[in-house]
C-alpha cells in the first residue's frame, strides 16, 4: 500500500527489489493487500462501495471483484493456504445497561441500530434521560425504567445531546445547535411548553460522538448549570445562572466535571505533565486535592458523595467501569478522600 495526496493505493514490487508499479490508484482508499492461492488474485479492503468492504482484483487484467456487502467496515484480510478468508468486521453501535451494585448483575436498556450516549438517571430513579442517533442525528430520549417505554423529547432536525436532570426533575439541560452553533437549551421533561435557548454562547464540540466527553450538570440547588467548554486556550468549567442566562468562567483546565454535594465543591478531570488526573477542588477556597491519577473518561459522583464511576481507559477499545469510593469531609466545606486506589 502506498499512500499520496491522502489516498492509499495499491502497488506491485518484485520481491527481489526492483521498480514498483501500480496495480490499483484511484480517489477511493485500498489497503491490506494479501495474495490468494495462485497469485493471480490479490485480496484488499477498499471504500469504493461506501463503507470498506473486501475486495478481490486480478493481477493481469485489473479486473475488481467484490467479495463482502456489508454497511459496517470489513477490513484485515488474511488468506489461509487453501483459500479462506478470514477478516474483521467493525461496527459501531452504542446501547445503555444498567449495572446493580449490590448484585453486580447488568441489564441491557436500548438495542438500537447505531449510538445510545449518557443515560442520566431522573432523581426519582425512575427515568433514564438520553441521546440517541437511531434517527439519523442526535435526538434526547426519555426511557422508563418500570414501563420500559422510550420517549423522544427533541424532535428537531437539529443536534441534541447530553442531556441533565434538574434537581426537581421537571427540566432538563442539553445542548442544541438548532440555532446555528452548538449552545445551551432548557425544556420541560414532560415535553411540554416551549424549548428555551439559556445562551448564544457556543460550545463547540467535535462531534455528536465525542461531545460525549464533555459535562452538562445542574448545580444540587437547581439555580444554575455547570458545562464544560472547550476553546483554543483548553477547556474548562463555565456557569449560566438558569433564570438571568448570564455566564461566568468558574476554572480553567477541566476538562470533565461534576458537583460534589454542592454548588461550591467539585470533581474534576485534568490533564497535568502528560497525565490525567482526577481531583477535588473547592471553588470558594481553593482547595485542591488529588483522587486518582491515571487514564479515564466519563465519570459522574454520587449524589450522597460517596463514590465516583468512572470509565478508566487506556484507548478507545479497553474500556471498563470502576467505582472509586469516597470518605466524606468532616467539614462543611472539606474535599473527599479515596478510599482505594484503582
Amino acid at each position: 500500500t502506498r499512500t499520496q495526496k491522502g489516498v492509499s493505493g495499491l502497488w506491485l514490487v518484485p520481491a527481489s527489489g526492483g521498480e514498483a508499479r501500480p496495480l490499483l490508484v484511484d480517489e477511493f482508499n485500498h489497503g491490506e493487500p494479501s495474495f490468494l492461492p495462485g497469485d493471480e488474485f490479490i485480496a484488499f479492503s477498499s471504500n469504493r462501495s461506501g463503507p470498506f468492504n473486501m475486495w478481490a482484483i486480478h493481477i493481469e487484467s485489473g479486473r475488481l471483484s467484490a467479495m463482502t456487502f456489508g454497511g459496517g467496515s470489513d477490513q484485515h484480510p488474511s488468506v489461509s493456504a487453501d483459500g479462506l478468508i478470514v477478516y474483521s468486521q467493525f461496527g459501531h453501535q452504542t446501547d445503555l445497561f444498567v449495572l446493580s451494585l449490590d448484585s453486580g448483575e447488568s441489564e441491557r436498556l436500548t438495542a438500537y441500530t447505531l449510538d445510545n450516549f449518557v443515560g442520566r438517571f431522573s432523581p426519582d430513579g425512575r427515568k433514564i434521560a438520553y441521546h440517541s442517533t437511531r434517527t439519523g442525528n442526535p435526538e434526547i430520549w426519555i426511557l422508563d425504567l418500570e414501563s420500559r417505554q422510550d420517549v423522544i423529547l427533541s424532535a428537531d432536525p437539529a443536534e441534541d445531546l447530553l442531556p441533565d436532570w434538574s434537581p426537581d426533575g421537571k427540566e432538563l439541560a442539553f445542548l442544541s445547535n438548532r440555532e446555528g452553533a452548538m449552545s445551551l437549551w432548557v425544556a420541560r421533561a414532560d415535553g411540554s411548553g416551549k424549548v428555551e435557548q439559556l445562551s448564544e454562547q457556543e460550545i463547540p464540540i467535535p462531534s455528536a460522538v465525542w461531545g460525549v466527553s464533555l459535562s452538562v450538570r445542574w448545580t444540587p440547588d437547581g439555580k444554575s448549570i455547570g458545562y464544560v467548554r472547550p476553546s483554543a486556550g483548553g477547556a474548562s468549567l463555565w456557569q449560566i445562572d438558569r433564570e438571568s442566562g448570564a455566564v461566568e468562567q468558574l476554572r480553567a483546565g477541566v476538562l470533565r466535571f461534576d458537583w460534589y454535594l454542592d454548588r461550591n465543591r467539585i470533581v474534576y478531570t485534568r490533564l497535568h505533565e502528560g497525565e490525567l488526573e482526577l481531583r477535588a477542588a473547592n471553588l470558594t477556597t481553593g482547595e485542591d486535592r488529588l483522587l486518582y491519577a491515571g487514564a479515564h473518561t466519563e465519570m459522574i459522583v454520587a449524589p450522597d458523595g460517596s463514590a465516583v464511576a468512572l470509565v478508566k481507559s487506556n484507548s478507545h477499545f479497553d474500556q471498563q467501569l470502576f467505582l472509586l469510593r469516597l470518605e466524606r469531609p468532616l467539614t462543611a466545606d472539606g474535599l473527599p478522600l479515596s478510599l482505594i486506589h484503582i
